[in-house]
């Protein structure tokens, strides 16, 4: 991750993500889903490093 970008980069979750917003307190992705699992987060700093 470089300036706050994410670049070249694939996200594939097997469902259909409906919403996402940055959580810059805890510095994760919350995801809102279109399944029976409704929510899920992308914790950046255990899988990007500056």
């Amino acid at each position: 991750m470089k300036n706050g970008k994410l670049k070249g980069m694939k996200l594939v979750l097997g469902r259909k993500i409906n919403d996402l917003c940055y959580d810059g307190e805890n510095k994760r992705i919350i995801m809102n889903l279109d399944s029976e699992y409704q929510f899920a987060y992308l914790d950046i700093e255990k899988y990007f490093n500056d």
